[in-house]
């Protein structure tokens, strides 16, 4: 029984890591794809510093700014 519950662990480790390899994605496209989802986005400001800037000033509430 032991034996049946290790061979199933494995199973389930092999078959998630390789589900894992198909659906990894290189840089590039992690960040094109989360540059269209900010710019969809009417929360985000996404490559416009100066309006960020602008927009926390008026409502007085600190940036967050990541550089890539």
């Amino acid at each position: 029984m032991r034996r049946r519950r290790i061979l199933i662990a494995h199973l389930i480790l092999v078959l998630a890591a390789s589900a894992w390899a198909q659906k990894k994605k290189t840089r590039d496209e992690q960040v094109r794809e989360d540059q269209q989802k900010l710019s969809d986005n009417d929360d985000w400001i996404y490559n416009n510093y100066d309006q960020a800037v602008t927009d926390a000033k008026a409502s007085k509430k600190p940036m967050l700014v990541v550089f890539r």
